[in-house]
């Protein structure tokens, strides 16, 4: 497929498990002086992912963000 990598070349991203609530807080404070119109949080509990936003006007739009967040993930460790 055109533009997307084969699952066998994909290395795996490290999830950081041990949270500092510094770093969240300030993450959270930068979202909030960029003036975002949207936000998504995702968090991990219990090695379970949950998502909070802001809002979410569609699911469509939501699965479009999330897809551009992967592939910056992608872009960010060099995939």
């Amino acid at each position: 497929m055109d533009g997307v990598p084969e699952m066998s070349k994909l290395k795996s991203v490290p999830v950081v498990l041990e949270i500092d609530r510094n770093e969240v807080r300030k993450v959270l404070e930068e979202a909030i002086e960029e003036k975002f119109e949207q936000v998504y949080v995702i968090g991990f509990k219990n090695k379970q992912a949950h998502l909070k936003s802001s809002k979410i006007d569609s699911n469509m739009e939501a699965i479009g963000a999330l897809e551009m967040c992967k592939m910056q993930i992608f872009e960010r460790s060099g995939q």
